[in-house]
C-alpha cells in the first residue's frame, strides 16, 4: 500500500523492532505500547481510523488521524501535502465546541456531510482545540500515503 519494496519495509520494519518500536510475529507486525507512546509523543496521534467517504465521491474511502496539540497553518498547504503524497483530496478539521469546522471559513461539517462528521465524532474522542486530517482516494493505501504526507506537512508548518 505505501509502494515501497519488500526488503525496503523489511529493513524499516527490523529497524523499528531494534528500537522496541513493533514487535514482528508470524502474523505480521504491531507496534509495541511503547510505539504507540511515541507516535502519540512526537505527532500528537491520538488515534487512526478508516472511513468511508460516499458522500464525497462514491467509493472514497478516508484514512484520519485525530491529533491533538498541532496549530493548524495555511490548510490549503496541508491539503496539498495529502494530495502530493498520492491522495484525491483531504479534509482538514478543526474541533470547536461539539462540531468539526472546515478552516478557514469554520463551516461545519455537519452542514455538508453529516454521516462523514457523525462517523469523526464517534469514532475519535476530540477535544477543543484538536484536529482530524482525513485523506482520501479510492484506494486505502493512497489515502495512508495521502494522511502521512498531510500529517508530515502540518507539522513542518508548525515548525515542530
Amino acid at each position: 500500500m505505501l509502494r515501497i519494496g519488500e526488503g525496503r519495509a523489511r529493513r524499516i520494519l527490523e529497524h523499528l523492532h531494534g528500537k522496541g518500536l513493533v514487535e514482528i510475529v508470524r502474523g505480521g507486525t504491531a507496534l509495541t505500547p511503547r510505539g504507540r507512546e511515541e507516535i502519540k509523543r512526537k505527532l500528537g496521534v491520538e488515534a487512526i481510523g478508516r472511513f468511508r467517504l460516499d458522500e464525497i465521491k462514491e467509493g472514497y474511502v478516508g484514512v484520519g488521524f485525530h491529533v491533538r496539540g498541532l496549530q493548524l497553518g495555511r490548510v490549503i498547504d496541508v491539503r496539498d501535502g495529502a494530495v502530493r503524497a498520492g491522495a484525491r483530496g483531504a479534509l482538514i478539521l478543526l474541533y470547536e465546541g461539539g462540531s468539526l469546522l472546515l478552516p478557514p471559513s469554520m463551516e461545519d461539517l455537519d452542514k455538508y456531510m453529516p454521516a462523514l462528521s457523525r462517523d469523526l465524532r464517534t469514532s475519535f474522542s476530540l477535544s477543543d482545540g484538536d484536529v482530524v486530517i482525513l485523506a482520501f482516494s479510492e484506494d486505502l493505501g493512497a489515502s495512508l500515503r495521502g494522511a502521512l504526507g498531510a500529517l508530515s506537512h502540518a507539522w513542518q508548518l508548525a515548525g515542530s
